[in-house]
């Protein structure tokens, strides 16, 4: 009987132990993640953090710690000393002792070492539970400290049932340790918010094309919304770090808001964002890490965004190629800066851009403090300065290899924003666009969303011309832009203040076609309607075009498309243009 309770007493601390192990493992898995991934990364420097103003654009399981809102969000426990008396041995060694006390009586003591074993098991398995959440919860690692962050409160949806389970390996082991615990809910339990990865990978990308150089300025937004979700509703607590000192973030209800100016090199610079909800406030944040692009260290600084390449933009005039028309048309212009000089060239048709052989040069330049570009010229081309200032360079969501760079032109009687682009061919496919043989024939550009906060939205945009026959319950000519975004819904109240108006015009057969984008059911100059695009599942924007029953439009004639933002608006806003080439319908096809 001895030997037996002696087993029993070995089998209790093996599971224990084991236990203890394998929540210590669960735990160190999820919080190890956040260490190496983070704390190595960060290479113990401190991030100042500036809480900034809300603005516009917005998921792990592990043992409670308290949170201080003074002190780092990675900021763990000591590990206790492995030589702490245990309860569940003291409570085996109390047991066995009261068995060998009365070895005479055989059937008492049967009786007595059966209900003792089974007192043993119970209260062994709650005291192996006791220790081995006891280890859980002190086997967070300790992290290096990070400057305060600051907390923001979201809504995320109500809609407990549609909530996503995943049962695939994310990549990193904080969110394979979550998968595998909401794969298991558990009916009445409140648990942490999730991570979305779908957007989650979307915003990678959108990070990946963030550039960071040592004493250069930056400026980025990152829109966040439907990044956590909670499965029961929860508000959901954000907030937001970056391992490059000198670099702040500041989160907003659906965007986290990166400036500053890199201070120190970084070779391997991340960002985190971690979410909570209000039933978890003393439990571990649910971590999404993001990957950054090496830095630039500050003696291999890159030339000027503006500099050494041919650049190329989209413009629109009444007197193109010798021609006088009652409209603006779209057509292509090419600029280089090189040394100090200016060179310049226009094209003279709708469909193409220069050639570099026909630069000329036309004036010189200088970069001020602020990394703007000075123009001086005297020529009829530019007379006097304007001032290009580079708001925002990123890839084509569309176009690989292709960099898109926001500029914005300041001049004495003007101000306008343009895309510029290095690769001629992209210009030209804007310049290029086939419309009119299916509905919705149409190719989607890249364009930033002005977000009221002064910051961008990257998004998607074009426009498309069809004529629905008398088969169709919508008979007559249909055309609409449309403003679409992979990050986040789009809605009419918010984009429609930007822009004051748009025209679509061009020779049709009984004259030129003017058509505008006026709503004719008010006084508005834009009518503005949503949709929702099921692919992506976002809900979009359009602005519809208005004709007259008398526009008919010509057969491959080209026909340009112009959208313009409000004068107060033109250092944010782009003025978008396209020039569509029509074809008839399939259906009248022979």
């Amino acid at each position: 009987m001895q030997n037996s309770n002696i087993k029993r007493l070995l089998g209790v601390v093996i599971a224990a132990t084991c236990a203890g192990g394998y929540w210590a493992s669960l735990s160190s898995d999820a919080h190890g993640s956040a260490k190496n991934t983070v704390a190595d990364k960060l290479e113990g420097e401190n991030v100042s953090l500036a809480a900034q103003e809300n603005g516009l654009s917005a998921e792990g399981a592990g043992a409670a710690s308290s949170y201080n809102s003074a002190t780092s969000p990675l900021q763990g426990h000591s590990v206790p000393s492995t030589s702490q008396h245990s309860p569940a041995l003291d409570a085996s060694a109390s047991n066995n002792s009261a068995v060998t006390a009365s070895p005479n009586n055989k059937e008492t003591d049967k009786n007595t070492a059966e209900d003792d074993d089974a007192a043993n098991d119970n209260q062994n398995t709650n005291e192996a539970r006791n220790v081995s959440e006891t280890v859980s919860e002190h086997t967070e690692s300790s992290l290096d400290t990070v400057s305060t962050t600051t907390d923001l409160v979201t809504t995320s949806p109500q809609d407990t049932k549609s909530t996503p389970r995943y049962g695939y390996p994310i990549g990193d082991k904080q969110s394979q340790v979550w998968e595998e615990f909401v794969d298991h809910q558990t009916e009445g339990v409140n648990y942490p918010p999730q991570i979305n990865h779908a957007v989650r990978a979307q915003l990678q990308k959108v990070v990946t094309n963030w550039a960071f150089t040592q004493e250069m300025p930056v400026r980025y937004t990152l829109p966040i919304d439907n990044l956590f979700t909670d499965p029961e509703g929860d508000p959901i607590h954000v907030r937001a770090y970056i391992s490059i000192p000198g670099v702040q973030t500041s989160p907003s209800n659906t965007t986290i808001r990166v400036q500053g100016m890199p201070q120190t090199f970084v070779n391997f610079p991340s960002l985190v964002i971690e979410a909570q909800d209000d039933k978890h406030v003393h439990q571990q944040w649910v971590t999404a890490h993001f990957s950054l692009r090496p830095m630039v260290p500050a003696d291999d600084k890159a030339p000027h965004p503006l500099e050494g390449e041919t650049l190329f933009r989209l413009e629109t005039t009444q007197l193109l190629g010798g021609t006088y028309y009652n409209y603006d048309v779209v057509y292509c212009e090419a600029w280089r800066f090189e040394d100090g000089l200016v060179f310049f060239a226009a094209a003279d048709n709708k469909t193409h851009c220069p050639l570099e052989s026909q630069l000329q040069e036309i004036g010189e330049y200088t970069i001020d403090d602020k990394e703007d570009l000075i123009i001086t010229s005297t020529t009829s081309v530019m007379h006097g300065k304007q001032r290009w200032n580079v708001k925002w360079m990123y890839d084509s969501w569309y176009r690989q290899g292709v960099k898109n760079l926001f500029t914005t032109v300041y001049s004495d009687q003007h101000v306008e924003s343009y895309t510029l682009q290095r690769s001629r061919s992209a210009m030209e496919a804007r310049l290029n666009v086939d419309t009119g043989r299916i509905p919705f024939e149409m190719e989607m550009f890249d364009y930033l969303v002005p977000l009221k906060n002064g910051q961008f939205l990257q998004s998607i945009a074009g426009n498309y011309v069809y004529l629905y026959g008398p088969h169709d319950s919508y008979p007559g000519l249909d055309s609409d832009w449309n403003l679409h975004s992979p990050l986040r819904d789009l809605a009419c109240d918010e984009v429609l203040p930007f822009w004051q108006s748009s025209v679509l015009a061009g020779e049709g057969e009984t004259g030129d076609i003017v058509a505008s984008s006026a709503d004719p059911w008010s006084s508005a100059p834009i009518h503005c309607g949503v949709h929702y695009r099921e692919d992506w599942n976002r809900r979009y924007v359009y602005f519809g075009m208005q004709y007259r029953r008398y526009d008919y439009f010509v057969p491959g004639n080209i026909y340009s498309f112009v959208i313009r933002p409000k004068p107060e608006y033109a250092h944010i806003v782009e003025e978008f243009k396209i020039n569509l080439r029509y074809h008839n319908p399939d259906y009248m096809t022979p």
